[in-house]
């Protein structure tokens, strides 16, 4: 027989319709169905509902992964720093993506207080937690971690190895002394990368030279990334270099050396680009030696 006296559960989006953030705070203890408290959580979230915070993060306990994610996510968006330790304390969890969606908060957070916990996840088991751990180190700007993202370099894998040179790019700009020494003093390729491609983020001519040595590498990736690093710097000092390479015997190398020419703005290259239009036979080269072309000969 069908309980025709049976009351609808509430919908969360109704209340968001008519501005009811207090409902929505009391329907995060609604026990009946997770939707209706994560979606609660997410709306909360949405419009940064700050007195929302101390019930959220009695929520990071709930039960229901789905909502404890949600109520993370709200906690990030609100930015109520209150949130710091008690979301750090969620770091321990096995779940993967609510270790996730914290690593993910604790950077829109800004607080430099998550530096070190985000530093012992560097080496999680799981790449996707190191990547997220690395990129949001980044986003709270901590250069303290500057000598822990180094150290971890060797032997990673690219995906984790572009994360540690962009946010090395953010937080890297009182050492762009240091990564030079460390440039000129290491044999591994894997730190190499990283602080070249690190030093182009930057932006630093100081770092012109000590890159350009690095485009005589007998390791193509290593000529790769710093003529990109060159271009990024637009060291025009080493357009004389550069132009060398666009005979390399790796068309990755060459592709790379004519986007730096794109970005240094200097015409003095164009004859060197209509001759290889002439000889290229990568596609993807020739593709972008037309397009830098057409980018030079519009300046004046």
């Amino acid at each position: 027989m069908i309980n025709i006296f049976r009351i609808s559960k509430p919908d969360p989006i109704e209340y968001e319709k008519k501005g009811n953030f207090k409902g929505l705070i009391k329907l995060l203890n609604y026990k009946d169905d997770p939707y209706v408290r994560w979606k609660s959580a997410e709306l909360l979230g949405r419009y940064k509902i700050k007195d929302s915070v101390p019930y959220l993060i009695k929520k990071l306990d709930d039960t229901d992964i789905k909502v404890k994610i949600k109520v993370i996510e709200a906690l990030g968006n609100i930015g109520d720093k209150t949130a710091v330790e008690p979301l750090i304390k969620k770091l321990n969890e096995e779940n993967w993506e609510v270790k996730y969606a914290v690593c993910c908060a604790l950077g829109k957070l800004k607080d430099k207080r998550c530096t070190e916990e985000l530093l012992k996840l560097i080496n999680d088991k799981n790449r996707l937690i190191q990547k997220a751990a690395i990129e949001n180190i980044g986003e709270i700007g901590d250069d303290s971690a500057f000598e822990g993202l180094i150290s971890i370099t060797k032997n990673k894998p690219t995906e984790i190895k572009i994360a540690i040179a962009d946010t090395l790019g953010k937080i890297g700009k009182n050492y762009v002394k240091r990564m030079i020494n460390i440039l000129e003093k290491t044999e591994d390729k894997n730190i190499k990368w990283v602080i070249i491609k690190a030093l182009g983020e930057i932006g630093d001519k100081e770092a012109g030279y000590p890159i350009l040595k690095n485009l005589e590498d007998p390791d193509y990736e290593i000529r790769e990334v710093s003529a990109e690093a060159l271009g990024k710097i637009k060291f025009e000092e080493g357009i004389d270099k550069l132009i060398e390479y666009l005979k390399d015997k790796e068309w990755s190398v060459r592709k790379k050396v004519v986007e730096a020419f794109g970005r240094i703005g200097n015409k003095k290259v164009l004859e060197y680009l209509y001759q290889l239009e002439k000889e290229e036979k990568v596609k993807d080269v020739l593709s972008k030696i037309k397009e830098v072309i057409k980018i030079l000969e519009k300046i004046s």
